[in-house]
């Protein structure tokens, strides 16, 4: 919707980290809007699970870089809360790049200003930070949480893990862990 595609557009507009994807420029016409953003040519971390196996070194290089960009955001009081590998490209030079930004919200962002509801869920559950699913608050922190998940499927060659069914208790959520 617009409030989505102008966050997005706001949100990339500040950033600038070779592994972020580059806005160039947005532009409305009628009722369409668009955007016109860096090529990114490479492949999508999702392919590297069961197709091809990245090495442990290389894993680690990419989560390093994605931890900067991800610090670079933050800094700029932004939050991706949509960091997951169909959301990262590794381009053919070994560089990988954040892709969509369209989950994207300030840090300390308003309640009136937000797009996604209370109680709303955004983002794949599976990568969901568990203190977002108890309290809906995101932060930084969830961030760097979906990046560990997305870095531990890479390395385990597995699917994400948090499998289990989720259940309310009295204290929260619970969630059944696959072993």
């Amino acid at each position: 919707d617009w409030e989505r595609f102008k966050r997005e557009i706001s949100s990339l507009a500040k950033l600038h980290h070779p592994s972020i994807v580059r806005l160039f420029g947005a532009d409305r016409e009628g009722k369409h809007a668009f955007f016109t953003m860096e090529l990114v040519e490479g492949t999508p971390l999702t392919d590297f699970v069961d197709k091809k196996k990245l090495p442990p070194r290389k894993v680690v290089e990419i989560t390093a870089q994605l931890a900067e960009a991800l610090a670079t955001a933050h800094e700029l009081d932004i939050i991706h809360r949509g960091v997951e590998l169909k959301n990262i490209v590794l381009t053919k030079e070994g560089v990988p790049k954040l892709l969509d930004f369209s989950l994207a919200k300030s840090i300390g962002e308003a309640p009136s200003a937000q797009v996604t509801k209370a109680g709303e869920m955004v983002g794949s559950l599976a990568y969901t930070p568990p203190e977002v699913l108890n309290d809906g608050q995101h932060s930084p922190a969830g961030d760097v949480y979906q990046l560990a998940v997305s870095m531990y499927q890479l390395l385990a060659q597995s699917k994400v893990p948090l499998t289990g069914p989720i259940k309310k208790g009295a204290d929260g959520l619970e969630i059944a862990v696959s072993p």
